[in-house]
């Protein structure tokens, strides 16, 4: 089945970020830090959010769909930064749409708390 997509549906810019490993804060905690692997075009579209206690904190949970053109260095250890660079959503899924590789979809969630 080939799904497509044409290219002026791919209106936003995203940045893929990968991880460089980790660092320490102040406290002595870990904390990852991430590099930008590549900013490129996507068509993106989200879906309803839910919000849900957490550790005796509110939290919420969106989740969206990019679609990319095809990327063979794209796997669910990156993330993406959407719309701006503080807005991260860890992916989740990595699927070739119709095999041809040509185009992604990347399933991703951005947890906030």
């Amino acid at each position: 089945m080939s799904v497509r997509v044409r290219a002026g549906e791919m209106r936003e810019r995203i940045t893929l970020q990968t991880s460089t490993g980790f660092t320490r804060s102040i406290g002595g905690a870990p904390s990852r830090t991430w590099s930008t692997l590549a900013t490129v075009w996507a068509k993106v579209v989200t879906s309803g959010g839910r919000e849900f206690a957490q550790g005796g904190a509110e939290a919420t949970e969106a989740r969206a769909l990019f679609n990319i053109r095809y990327r063979s260095d794209v796997t669910t250890e990156h993330r993406v930064a959407f719309p701006t660079t503080t807005d991260v959503w860890d992916i989740e899924s990595v699927e070739d749409i119709d095999g041809l590789s040509k185009m992604l979809n990347l399933i991703a969630t951005k947890r906030t708390t």
